[in-house]
């Protein structure tokens, strides 16, 4: 299952790490307006694509959800 995060401050930061932790789940980005989010920085510590506009993320194949933690 493909998941994309929007939000990346402390919860984003959280749910990315529960995520990570499930094998049957990848996540697919990680959005935040703040490149500077903690969020942001753990997901290219990781090596998960990250970006500034929702739109973005939707366009990235194979989604199956996403979670709005703003």
């Amino acid at each position: 299952m493909r998941i994309g995060i929007v939000g990346a401050g402390q919860g984003g930061c959280r749910v990315l790490s529960v995520l990570k932790s499930l094998p049957e789940v990848e996540v697919a980005g990680v959005v935040d307006r703040d490149f500077e989010a903690p969020g942001i920085k753990l997901a290219d510590k990781l090596g998960i694509p990250t970006g500034n506009d929702i739109s973005w993320l939707l366009q990235q194949p194979n989604l199956s959800m996403v979670i709005e933690v703003t």
